[in-house]
């Protein structure tokens, strides 16, 4: 991943955000398918304009999107919205500083009127953490499989895609499985089968654009998105999605790439995989409440 892109990147193209699938339900695991704003403190995070204090370790992008949709039919987003949401996502890395890097009120052009207001930045800590124990993790190692590259061949996945469902709706659960992509990947989160436009996620990786996000239906809105240009070679990848009550988590090849703070919903705890031209092996879900 290279220098960091100020630019809003526009959403993937539209699409029937969750297509109908036959579902695989599992249990416990599977193998198979204008002048700078002040600086503001709180909570011992420090968000400014201004770069970090020199020595400050960098954790990652961050971005705040508070509101939706178009004219009198969205919802307006304020900037003390999207702030605090940049914040939420600040502190899940641990840091205590972030750089704005941009800020986006809502805007008119030839379509309509956007309501969304987008702040980006990048996290940094710069004040050592006192050490700690280590947590404990969310889901037993033993239950799901190790989010390590594989080797070898895969299945390949069809155009409808595999549905993988845990059995209690709202519990943390977990997917992880090994990947390659030569043209793109995606992974719908907290879909629900019994309603096709309830809320839900969907984590896209497209190699052509270059390109990894989390987009919030309706409205295919970006949450979170990866330092760009993100691009992944054709090797193996290995992937992990962990969806507590709380966040979304998704991390590549043992780093955190994505962060999203949001409740999960109270409907069906499940994830479909899809892509074009992608191939798939060691998939493995659990939750701890199975």
């Amino acid at each position: 991943m290279t220098a960091r892109d100020d630019s809003v990147t526009s959403a993937v193209p539209a699409m029937h955000p969750f297509p109908r699938l036959t579902h695989v339900f599992v249990a416990l695991a599977l193998a198979g398918c204008a002048g700078a704003p002040p600086r503001e403190v709180a909570d011992a995070l420090s968000v400014s304009k201004s770069g970090p204090p020199e020595g400050a370790q960098e954790l990652g992008s961050v971005r705040g999107v508070d509101g939706s949709g178009c004219g009198i039919f969205g919802v307006a987003g304020t900037r003390d919205g999207a702030v605090a949401k940049l914040r939420a996502q600040a502190k899940s890395l641990g840091a205590d500083y972030v750089e704005l890097t941009l800020e986006r009120e809502p805007y008119v052009d030839h379509q309509c009127k956007h309501r969304e207001y987008v702040v980006e930045g990048v996290a940094y800590r710069v004040h050592p953490k006192p050490a700690a124990a280590p947590p404990a993790p969310v889901v037993p190692p033993a239950v799901l499989a190790p989010a390590r590259a594989s080797s070898g061949a895969g299945m390949l996945l069809s155009a409808n895609g595999c549905g993988f469902r845990a059995s209690t709706p709202g519990a943390t659960r977990a997917l992880a499985f090994s990947a390659r992509a030569s043209k793109s990947l995606r992974v719908w989160i907290d879909v629900s089968e019994r309603d096709e436009l309830a809320p839900g996620l969907e984590l896209v990786y497209e190699r052509s654009a270059r390109r990894l996000a989390l987009l919030r239906y309706p409205g295919e809105t970006p949450v979170s998105v990866a330092r760009e240009p993100f691009e992944l070679d054709e090797a193996w990848h290995a992937w992990r999605i962990v969806r507590t009550a709380e966040q979304l988590v998704v991390t590549l090849d043992g780093q955190q790439v994505l962060v999203y703070i949001a409740p999960a919903g109270s409907g069906e705890a499940s994830f479909r995989l899809g892509g074009e031209a992608v191939e798939l092996r060691d998939i493995a879900m659990a939750s701890p409440a199975d």
